[in-house]
């Protein structure tokens, strides 16, 4: 609402981390350790399909997410982490099935 990046009418008990925020970072009470800014540089126009929405091999996204023991697997369901880290997103470049 009002054009804000980030709107919680309470934050109690919520974790911030490892987000990739587009042009500016959110208000203080959303920013966590790990968190990105600037151009994602995913590999194709964000459009109505979750593929495009894919990482492109020069995007800051890769290798800069929190690993999670119980997410072991990207949007298409393969294996993540691909390299030293998850990537932030959906999908895991480079990952293999």
């Amino acid at each position: 609402p009002g054009g804000n990046l980030v709107w919680f009418t309470d934050v109690s008990g919520i974790s911030f981390s490892h987000n990739f925020w587009v042009a500016q970072f959110p208000p203080s009470y959303a920013r966590g350790a790990g968190d990105k800014t600037g151009n994602v540089m995913l590999a194709a126009v964000p459009g109505y399909s979750s593929a495009t929405f894919k990482l492109s091999s020069a995007s800051p996204a890769i290798n800069s997410a929190s690993l999670m023991s119980a997410v072991l697997k990207d949007y298409a369901g393969d294996n993540r982490p691909a390299g030293n880290a998850p990537d932030m997103g959906a999908y895991e470049f480079g990952a293999v099935p």
